[in-house]
């Protein structure tokens, strides 16, 4: 590999002096975990500052444009220990955004012993589209069914008996729709 840039070498001492608090790592085997600043997700993050731009680079992104340089196009580094705040390149794949993502789901359900919700066994024959729960699913369909109450041909829904007098031409119950408010407001009554 090329000699490193002046600027290069600066941030990578940066970068070594942050895994001074940890037993160093020898093999390639070991996670090299970044004790210092990480993100939501939990990748470490490191903030350059070149030419008075500053911007935030993963650690793990960042030592593989470094050190082994460009990524591919279309590619994105898998970490294969599982472990975001790890930045040891032996352990980093540069693989596809579609399969960085199955392989992230795999590792998922492989661990999962449970649904999310708690109440039903992880198991291949219970997931269902987009890694949910079918039985969470059908539960949550039934409660959402709730069925009308069986009312008698000759009555209405509100109970008014459904006689001649009492139905009109679209057999609506008359009674109910006396007793329903109106829905327009009089202009001059609303003052």
């Amino acid at each position: 590999m090329d000699t490193l840039s002046p600027y290069e070498s600066r941030t990578l001492d940066r970068v070594l002096r942050w895994t001074v608090f940890l037993p160093h790592p020898t093999l390639p085997d070991d996670c090299w975990v970044w004790t210092g600043q990480t993100n939501r997700r939990g990748y470490g993050q490191l903030t350059l500052c070149q030419d008075r731009v500053v911007q935030r680079a993963l650690v793990h992104r960042w030592a593989w444009l470094t050190l082994r340089g460009p990524i591919p196009p279309g590619l994105e580094p898998d970490h294969l220990c599982e472990r975001q705040p790890c930045w040891n390149l032996h352990h980093l794949e540069p693989v596809t955004h579609l399969e960085n993502v199955q392989r992230w789901s795999q590792r998922l359900q492989a661990r999962r012993a449970v649904c999310f919700a708690g109440r039903h066994p992880w198991t291949p024959d219970n997931i269902g589209a987009q890694n949910r729960c079918k039985a969470c699913h059908r539960e949550r369909i039934a409660a959402r069914y709730v069925p009308r109450p069986r009312v008698p041909a000759s009555h209405c829904l509100r109970g008014h008996p459904r006689t001649p007098d009492n139905v009109d031409r679209q057999k609506r119950c008359r009674t109910c729709l006396r007793e329903r408010p109106s829905r327009l407001v009089h202009p001059i009554s609303s003052q």
